[in-house]
């Protein structure tokens, strides 16, 4: 609980030197118990008296910077926190690479980037404690409103209340392909993708002059697909997609040049387009 305590027994003796990585030690220290939820850091003073810390759990972790230093770990090392559109709701996931006395997650909301960020998680997102292994979460949030960008930030929290927060990160939802009008155009077409250069999104229109089975796709520039916006048979009219520069596992993709390729009937067109980090 953030308090300081002796179990008792005499103080372990490590041995090595600043050429080793690891060092070993003993204590005949009393046992103790400790309540679920609640974890034990050894402090280690060194010949200086600089105090560092050891984490005591399923997995070891170790700090290197003094006690109160800046640079002491994070409770949670987050690789990625990604959203994905979809019609009517928005998919969140994230990647961490370490947890440290890690309780959960909250995720909060806003219509604008400098705005109130509403919570929206009533309950915590149970995090992995302490971990060493990669964990990866996801939460689905359908109430929201297709062409309004929304944007999110991620809050963990520690066993001992401490939180910090990640993102923002922006994202707006709405179909794979909407249809934008009802006439009906007299040739196939794809548009030039608004805006260009982009970050993190942009959209891509195109138009079909009669019923057709529709493929819209992202490639990098070596050619591969990367991502599949449509594959569906679609009515003649004026459509468009929105790419969020994430693959079609969730993930952002590096900056860079990319095609994107419409296939309707007969009709094949590819365009570039430019994302920027």
């Amino acid at each position: 609980d953030g308090s300081d305590f002796t179990a008792g027994g005499p103080s372990a003796t490590l041995s090595g030197d600043d050429s080793k990585r690891v060092f070993a030690g003993a204590t005949s220290a009393a046992s103790f118990d400790v309540d679920s939820g609640r974890y034990v850091a050894l402090r280690i003073t060194s010949s200086g008296g600089d105090a560092r810390y050891v984490l005591v759990g399923g997995s070891w972790g170790y700090c290197s910077a003094s006690e109160g230093s800046p640079d002491y770990p994070l409770p949670v090392e987050l690789s990625s926190f990604t959203a994905t559109p979809g019609d009517g709701q928005v998919a969140l996931r994230w990647v961490t690479e370490s947890e440290i006395a890690n309780l959960g997650f909250h995720i909060y909301r806003a219509t604008d980037e400098d705005g109130f960020y509403d919570r929206i998680t009533s309950d915590l997102i149970e995090g992995a404690g302490t971990a060493s292994n990669r964990n990866t979460y996801t939460f689905s949030d359908p109430n929201v409103t297709n062409g309004i960008t929304y944007w999110y930030k991620l809050e963990d929290v520690a066993f001992d209340g401490a939180t910090a927060q990640h993102g923002p990160i922006a994202v707006t939802p709405q179909a794979k392909a909407q249809e934008i009008e009802t006439q009906t155009p007299d040739r196939y077409d794809l548009a030039a993708n608004v805006p260009n250069p982009f970050n993190p999104q942009t959209t891509i229109a195109y138009q079909l002059p009669e019923a057709s089975e529709v493929t819209l796709i992202i490639r990098n520039a070596a050619g591969q697909t990367i991502r599949t916006l449509v594959r569906e048979r679609q009515e003649a009219g004026l459509y468009q997609a929105v790419w969020d520069s994430v693959n079609d596992a969730g993930k952002q993709v590096a900056a860079g040049v990319y095609l994107y390729e419409l296939k309707a009937g007969d009709f094949v067109k590819v365009r570039k387009m430019t994302l920027l980090r």
